[in-house]
């Protein structure tokens, strides 16, 4: 039997073990308790989606006791293993997890296990945040700067956006408090901050310093390239997500409803097409409306916020016909999606070091570090970026083939390799891809999932582009700590061996193969086209949008920082706009 099949059981017969102790409920304390509403009930606001900024959206309006929030999700608790940070793997393909995958493009990928990409996207309180990998990083504030120019409006340029980054987190790592990096943390949010101090990241990072990069403590305006030790929302030895934070915190407020295991199916809107409320289903198939007497926010995330919209008549025209919807706004919904496509490029780097530290449950299961570099040395704005994760074999393996899906062989080269060696599991992401793909309806049945077309390397700009990040990136192969440890690059697709090794084309075909998207998913109901700049949509009233979906671009940098600001940002506007401040 391949071994990558046998570790692919592995992690199927813990979720089936964890499956069963959820029935316990040992985290059930932590959460809202579920509401109890009846059909026509009326609130202030209704938020949909409980996910990362749906999460800080319902904490933050209900801080005003006079104003009732009904914060309506499609999951439910997240489960015990959520809360532990070393086990985000286990809570992929589950149910707590969408199960969304891509639209099969025809392409014949023998390089997966499937010939389509799967995307993780949480389906509990706090979303993805409460599965994904807690690394945090603000993105570039030239970002920013373009959404401003994007939506003509100057509170989304950086230093407008760099309060909000800041209220909702607490720096707790003690290097970074000590230090002047610490002006761009908060120290009194929700959210917990600290970095990866394993021993077995310096070294490492040693060896890029060699290749003229800035090893730092932050990135930061001061610090925009080079590399650092991966800094996590992780507090103690808690995962802190954003139903961790935002919701726990607020769990007691008499003026918070929380509804979960709850779908809902339309917006309702009234004939001057401003939004008054929303259709749902709960669980055991009742049906009601509910009605929102000042706003309805929509944070359902990049595939399910166009999807809801569509299905309310908001979207495409054409398409929406096609499916038997009346059209009430025609708006370019659900294009220009955008994801950090990755490569990924296994080192090994020698016999396992005698003081190693295995991996807890408490922590990242790779001792993990992150590079932003620019292939410009006159530019501060980063090219690319790598995420690495240090791990022995048998822990790469699981990423290989659980995480990210590779092809029994694949994985199974990887782990042979370097069966007995230290393991650098390298992902090199475009930050900046030209690549769109888009989200339709399958039809008019709200429990039907969206079609996604990826999009990933559709512009081929993208492959040439990775090709240089990738040549630029290898030469750490040839410092002296790499040289000392005689360090390999793993060839986990020996096809690719009909190219001269480390040419352009051997490149072009190992990019083809050992290839992921990371579900950083973005841009669905971007600023500009579907949103003015305070996340209203256009077209109608009393509705707004306020996740991923709605970043004009995506972030250089995993956007989970992003999408908090983002949310504490949609708060300060509704609470201006319906004269709450």
């Amino acid at each position: 039997m391949l071994i990558a099949s046998t570790g692919y059981k592995v992690i199927e017969g813990l979720q089936a073990a964890l499956k069963v102790l959820s029935v316990l409920h040992l985290t059930n304390h932590l959460w809202p308790p579920q509401t109890v509403v009846q059909d026509g009930a009326s609130f202030d606001f209704i938020v949909v989606g409980a996910g990362t900024a749906g999460s800080v959206i319902a904490n933050r309006l209900s801080e005003i006791e006079n104003i009732n929030v009904l914060l309506i999700e499609a999951g439910g608790d997240p489960p015990f293993e959520s809360d532990l940070p070393g086990l985000p793997l286990l809570m992929k393909r589950s149910r707590y997890d969408w199960n969304y995958t891509a639209v099969n493009d025809g392409y014949d990928d023998v390089c997966h296990l499937k010939p389509y990409f799967e995307f993780t996207l949480g389906k509990m309180l706090g979303g993805t945040s409460s599965l994904n990998y807690m690394i945090y990083h603000k993105g570039q504030p030239q970002d920013f700067n373009s959404w401003a120019e994007v939506v003509k409006d100057d509170t989304w340029k950086w230093e407008n956006v760099l309060p909000y980054f800041l209220k909702s987190v607490r720096l707790e790592d003690p290097q970074l408090l000590a230090s002047p990096d610490k002006e761009f943390y908060g120290t009194d949010g929700y959210v917990g901050i600290t970095r990866d101090h394993r021993n077995s990241i310096e070294p490492v990072l040693e060896a890029y310093k060699e290749l003229g990069h800035e090893v730092v403590s932050d990135f930061n305006e001061r610090h925009p390239l080079g590399y650092a030790a991966q800094t996590v929302t992780i507090s103690g030895r808690d995962r802190h997500a954003s139903a961790y934070a935002f919701l726990s915190t607020a769990k007691d407020r008499k003026n918070l409803h929380v509804l979960k295991n709850t779908l809902v199916t339309k917006i309702l809107f009234d004939g001057d097409k401003t939004a008054i409320g929303v259709e749902v289903e709960t669980q055991d198939g009742k049906k009601m409306q509910l009605k929102a007497t000042k706003e309805v926010i929509v944070s359902a995330g990049t595939f399910n916020t166009p999807k809801l919209l569509m299905l309310s008549g908001i979207g495409p025209a054409e398409h929406l016909k096609s499916k038997g919807i009346e059209v009430l706004s025609d708006l370019p919904v659900g294009e220009n999606l955008q994801e950090h496509f990755c490569v990924v490029i296994i080192h090994t780097l020698g016999p396992i070091p005698e003081n190693f530290q295995d991996p807890t449950p408490y922590e990242l299961p790779g001792a993990s570090y992150t590079g932003f570099v620019s292939l410009d040395k006159s530019s501060i704005v980063p090219d690319y970026q790598v995420i690495t994760f240090l791990g022995k074999s048998q822990i790469m393996l699981l990423y290989c083939t659980f995480a990210l899906r590779f092809s029994d062989e694949i994985c199974d080269k990887m782990f042979q390799d370097g069966n007995s060696d230290l393991q650098a599991f390298n992902e090199i992401l475009n930050i900046n891809p030209v690549s769109r793909g888009k989200v339709l309806l399958r039809s008019n049945n709200p429990y039907d999932a969206p079609e996604v077309f990826s999009g990933f390397l559709s512009n081929k700009d993208d492959i040439e582009k990775m090709i240089d990040y990738i040549e630029d990136f290898v030469q750490v192969i040839n410092t002296t700590y790499y040289r000392s440890v005689n360090a390999k690059m793993i060839d986990a697709y020996p096809q690719c061996n009909e190219f001269e090794s480390g040419s352009r084309d051997y490149w072009r075909c190992y990019i083809m193969c050992v290839s992921s998207g990371l579900s950083h998913l973005t841009s669905t109901c971007p600023m500009g086209t579907v949103l003015d700049g305070h996340l209203k949509v256009h077209g109608v009233k009393g509705l707004r949008v306020a996740d991923a979906s709605v970043m004009p671009t995506i972030t250089r940098g995993n956007p989970y920082a992003s999408v908090m600001m983002i949310g504490e940002k949609a708060a300060d506007l509704i609470k201006k706009d319906n004269n709450l401040v």
